[in-house]
């Protein structure tokens, strides 16, 4: 056989398994945008969804509830696990998606006939879009999306797969919390803790009106929950009405003056008294 065949053949055969090994990479690429989506469906799911919805589920037995309770009620520790399995498939993807895709786009360049250079630098450009684009898109707002429309059900989806997680990396999840607080110190600052975030009086009056703008309250039961969160404020003089001031119903009057009363100042109740105010019967 003819060397320059044999070196024909040598060549096809590495650009072969070049392409193979690129589309390989690239279908890994593709593996690690959903695995990023999945621990942000995960951070945002288990935030966004209700203890109390998750308990009603657990007595109506549906499957992966009472897993995603527990999730919950350990809700600082698996955010840390969210936050290392986005970082660590973001890293990988970086590593991984840009090269593989880089390297499928090279191939139809060499044979336009451009400079290695140029060819590098185009390719280069091209798959850091690529894969800037599947990250943002399916890798976080996608997911994103989804854990606050349906959080319920996405937890149930989630929680034994991020429970398995979280129990393979726990010593690194427990390393990194503990240098996140030490570092925090450092600056004077007490770690916080998402499960005891709570909203101040002002916040509740501001999520009830915005609520009541969504059509989620009506306006008598925001003025309740307004009402509700003004009153541990209020002393008993500014609801008291002031003795002489008193509308009463009286003993010693006829049925027809009592009735009258009633009509005119229509209140629920009245206090009912013989002859004086001092006498309430």
């Amino acid at each position: 056989m003819d060397p320059s065949q044999v070196l024909d053949l040598n060549q096809t055969s590495t650009a072969s398994f070049d392409a193979g090994y690129s589309i390989l990479m690239v279908v890994v690429a593709l593996a690690l945008v959903f695995l990023n989506g999945f621990f942000v469906l995960s951070e945002f799911s288990i935030v966004k969804v209700r203890r109390s919805k998750l308990e009603e589920m657990v007595k109506e037995k549906k499957a992966g509830a009472k897993k995603a309770l527990e999730v919950t009620s350990r809700l600082d520790t698996y955010l840390s696990a969210c936050q290392l399995g986005i970082t660590l498939s973001s890293l990988a993807l970086g590593w991984i998606g840009e090269p593989a895709i880089a390297k499928m786009l090279e191939i139809p360049l060499i044979n336009l006939g451009f400079s290695t250079v140029i060819i590098h630098t185009i390719a280069f450009i091209i798959a850091f879009s690529i894969i800037t684009l599947l990250h943002v898109v399916l890798g976080e707002l996608v997911p994103k999306s989804i854990a606050i429309a349906v959080a319920d059900k996405a937890v149930l989806f989630i929680a034994r797969p991020l429970h398995w997680f979280w129990i393979l990396f726990l010593p690194c999840i427990k390393i990194f919390d503990f240098l996140a607080a030490i570092s925090l110190k450092l600056f004077g600052i007490k770690p916080a803790k998402e499960s005891e975030l709570t909203h101040s009086e002002e916040e509740i009056k501001i999520i009830a009106s915005e609520s009541q703008k969504g059509g989620v309250l009506d306006e008598f039961e925001t003025e309740i929950i307004r009402n509700a969160v003004d009153f541990s404020d209020t002393v008993a003089k500014e609801i008291m009405t002031p003795r002489k001031d008193m509308i009463c119903l009286n003993k010693q009057k006829s049925y027809e003056e009592n009735m009258q009363i009633i009509c005119e100042y229509k209140h629920t109740r009245f206090p009912y008294i013989d002859g004086s105010k001092d006498t309430i019967l």
